[in-house]
Order: structure tokens, then sequence, then C-alpha cells
């Protein structure tokens, strides 16, 4: 029989695949779909819309470029985005730092930012960072600072051997005593291991 016109013999051989040893009825079942729809898909009459192609892949675990013919890779490649959480806008940023990677001086940044999230330090790093952003968002009231009331409790805790910072001070003091010390340690490991 010859194949219908406008369809994706790809795709009539890729859904083969997919339904293995399995019954037409049990492959239908596994997808969501109606027995005679999955048919229709495994005979080549009919291809899937949209929302239909997207629920095979989804409950058969593969990607719809492979489904479609445009990749021989049939495992999904989530989006960084999605699978990750990051922003799109730093998806972007990596996927232009990987393309640029391809030439000097951009192949040391990526390598540099491969260590670093391979370095078990980096989240202790990371995790420093939060608590500073987090401390320099903290606003006091200036005028409970000058205040007497502060000023008594400020004196009577030193006097028992405590210390009062504002926020800012605190950050500025992690920044200056943490931060730059442990970025520094994870740095220099990385220029030793690259020099050795």
């Amino acid at each position: 029989m010859e194949e219908k016109e406008g369809r994706l013999p790809v795709m009539k051989e890729r859904l083969k695949k997919l339904q293995g040893g399995e019954s037409v009825t049990d492959f239908a079942k596994r997808l969501g779909l109606s027995r005679q729809t999955a048919g229709f898909y495994l005979n080549g009459d009919r291809i899937p819309d949209s929302e239909t192609l997207m629920q095979i892949c989804r409950s058969s675990r593969v990607s719809a470029d492979w489904l479609l013919g445009l990749s021989a890779d049939p495992h999904p490649v989530p989006a960084a985005a999605d699978e990750l959480g990051l922003s799109p806008k730093a998806v972007q940023y990596l996927r232009t730092l990987h393309e640029l990677s391809k030439e000097t001086p951009y192949d040391a940044r990526i390598s540099l930012l491969t260590y670093l999230l391979e370095n078990p330090q980096f989240d202790l790093l990371l995790a420093l960072c939060v608590k500073y952003v987090g401390l320099m968002g903290i606003t006091t009231d200036p005028s409970f600072e000058g205040s007497s009331d502060y000023l008594s409790c400020v004196d009577t805790l030193k006097e028992h051997g405590f210390v009062v910072s504002l926020p800012d001070d605190q950050a500025n003091a992690l920044f200056s005593e943490r931060i730059i010390n442990l970025l520094r340690a994870i740095l220099d490991a990385k220029a030793e291991h690259t020099g050795g």
C-alpha cells in the first residue's frame, strides 16, 4: 500500500517502534488514545495534532523531534528553564556562552563555569551570597538607630559580651570575611588544577 501524500512515514515507523510487541489496544490505552485513533496513526492514515503529539511524547517519554524525524535521539531534552528553574534569559546567556566557548577567550569561561558548578564549595558560596543579599535588603529605621533606647540596648548587650551590628555591617563583614575568602579558595584550587 502506498504511503498517503502529506503523511510522515518516519512517524509511522517510530510509532511502531514505540508500540513494540503491544497490541494496538494496549498501545492505545498506554497513550491515552482510542484504539481506532492509535490504529490510524500506526497505519500512517492520519497524523496527530499538536496536543495529541505532546500526549504521545509525554506518555512514551520520547521527544517530539524524534517522533517527527527531526532527531535521531528519542530522549526528550527538557529546556533548562523548565528542568532547572533558570530564567529564560539565563538559559539564553548559557547557550550564547556555549556557542562562544568555541573561541578564545570564551573557552576558558565555560571551563571555569563548569568547574564552579561541579565544586562542592560552590553551593556554600551561593548560600553565603543569598544571605548577603538578604542582609543588604533589610532596611532599618534610622530614627531608632540613634535613639536613646537603641543606644541603651547596645550598651547593655556590650556589657554582657555581645556586639550589636546593623544588617549592612553584617553583610559587609560576611562579604569581606567569608565570601571573598571562599571564592579565592575555589579559584586558587582551579588555578592549581589547571596548572598541574
